[in-house]
């Protein structure tokens, strides 16, 4: 039997199936892989921003850790 890399190739691989935006257009489903790097100098500022930000950071639960994240977020968005 022939084996071929299709099962390698598709097990690094993660299915994206984006939902609509505002205008209600949706992008068509792709593959991404599991181990992608940010090059874009703005996305790796604004991720160095929120980590800062959350740094020390405590919270009780759940919900509370995601109100301080959105907090932190918006803060950096824009800088």
């Amino acid at each position: 039997m022939a084996k071929t890399a299709f099962r390698m190739v598709a097990s690094s691989m993660i299915p994206v199936i984006p939902s609509s935006g505002k205008d209600g257009y949706k992008q068509p489903p792709y593959a991404r892989g599991k181990h992608t790097f940010a090059t874009s100098a703005r996305l790796l500022k604004y991720r160095s921003c929120v980590a800062r930000g959350r740094a020390g950071q405590k919270a009780p639960g759940r919900p509370q850790a995601q109100e301080q994240f959105a907090a932190v977020a918006h803060s950096c968005k824009g800088k």
